[in-house]
């Protein structure tokens, strides 16, 4: 912000200078009169803009966070990869390529990576990757269900067998479907499991994003989830 102050300052000096040798008498002053004036509101509009940068945190984990339905391991498919070859790019490639956005975050990567090339736990495992735990491994091989609550981001919000995720609640997906998808999650939800949620991403984002900004943006989206206004 000081900076953007110190350059906006020079402006002042140069364009007061310019004013001061191309005008005369009362032309002058009310030149050099307007000059500050519109100058004065463009250091005031400066300060402000930089002020809400300042105050707007770093993007959550670039939101993975908050538009991930699954833990981030279980989207990785470089283990198939490793484990099939590049054939697996191309299968992926073709297969998103046709899917909608819903299909896509249906189900994780690595889940539907695994079962199109029958890779087995046991090879799955010989990969040895810290962050594949032997947790995630055999959850990863459950019936579909019982696959998606098991691998579920701690951010998203499980019921009757789907996950959501806050982009999906909140409808901030930003394309033609993300309103209607939204209103559909928001009508099949009871009103305790909704209250639940906002209660949960509150206290998260309160802690990541700081309070200030959570009350300038987070809090209005989950009182109109929650239907609960908060103090």
């Amino acid at each position: 912000m000081k900076n953007t102050i110190k350059l906006i300052s020079l402006s002042v000096l140069f364009l007061l200078v310019f004013a001061s040798c191309t005008n005369k008498g009362n032309d002058i002053k009310e030149t050099v009169k307007t000059q500050e004036q519109v100058i004065e509101q463009d250091v005031e509009t400066a300060i402000v803009k930089t002020e809400e940068q300042e105050d707007v945190p770093q993007a959550i984990g670039g939101y993975s966070e908050l538009n991930r339905r699954f833990i981030d391991p279980v989207y990785d498919i470089h283990y198939v990869i490793d484990l099939r070859g590049d054939v697996v790019y191309d299968w992926a490639d073709k297969l998103y390529k046709e899917m909608s956005r819903e299909e896509v975050l249906s189900l994780p990567d690595l889940y539907r990576a695994i079962k199109a090339f029958d890779v087995t736990k046991e090879e799955l495992i010989s990969v040895k990757d810290p962050k594949l735990t032997l947790e995630i491994i055999d959850a990863l091989y459950l019936e579909e269900e019982e696959m998606k609550k098991a691998l579920a981001s701690d951010l998203s919000l499980v019921y009757d067998g789907d996950v959501y995720c806050y982009y999906d609640i909140m409808g901030l997906w930003g394309d033609e479907t993300a309103e209607a998808s939204m209103n559909s999650i928001n009508n099949a939800l009871p009103d305790s499991v909704k209250r639940e949620y906002a209660s949960k991403m509150k206290d998260y984002l309160i802690e990541t994003a700081g309070e200030s900004y959570y009350n300038k943006i987070y809090k209005p989206q989950l009182e109109s989830f929650s239907g609960v206004v908060s103090e």
